[in-house]
């Protein structure tokens, strides 16, 4: 078991949690969970709190005749957000046809949101130009349309720079 680290999926109830430090001086969250004992090697207790239902995953660890049990994942049941950030996702054959179209696709919706807050931008400096309340009411209400050309041409130009630059 010494060396052995196979991960272990568990749920129960937080009876107590408490902060501590490490001989190092690293804060780290000790959990007794359905009355079993578990250290979180973090500085963030992930809102979590006494009387909370979690799902957990951790491993075991032997040192001497002392076992250790180390959170790798901890969050509460119900709550799909995982309190520890899982592993960044990679691409899978059966999803993706190479790690430029992975890439690709999450550039494209940064690209998006980027020409979306630029096109909001330029927007606003032509609204910084008119002068009565009533210019600024007959502007907006054929905005739309402008606006959405000017979001899906700036996207464009950022998509083909990236693309020239980075090859995705």
């Amino acid at each position: 078991m010494a060396n052995e680290k196979k991960t272990i999926d568990a749920s129960g109830t937080i009876e107590n949690m408490e902060e501590a430090k490490t001989s190092k001086g690293d804060t780290y969250f000790k959990f007794t969970i359905d009355g079993v004992k578990y250290s979180l090697f973090d500085d963030d207790d992930r809102g979590l709190q006494k009387g909370d239902a979690v799902m957990f995953q951790f491993y075991e660890t032997a040192k001497g005749t002392n076992i250790y049990r180390n959170l790798n994942a901890i969050r509460r049941q119900g709550i799909d957000e995982e309190r520890i950030p899982a592993a960044p996702k990679t691409p899978s054959p059966a999803t993706q046809t190479s790690v430029s179209d992975f890439q690709a696709k999450d550039a494209d919706k940064f690209e998006l949101g980027m020409a979306k807050n630029n096109a909001i931008v330029l927007m606003s400096k032509k609204l910084e130009k008119l002068d009565s309340a009533e210019q600024i009411d007959e502007y907006l209400k054929g905005a739309g349309p402008e606006f959405k050309k000017m979001a899906i041409e700036l996207f464009n130009v950022g998509k083909q720079i990236r693309q020239e630059i980075l090859g995705y």
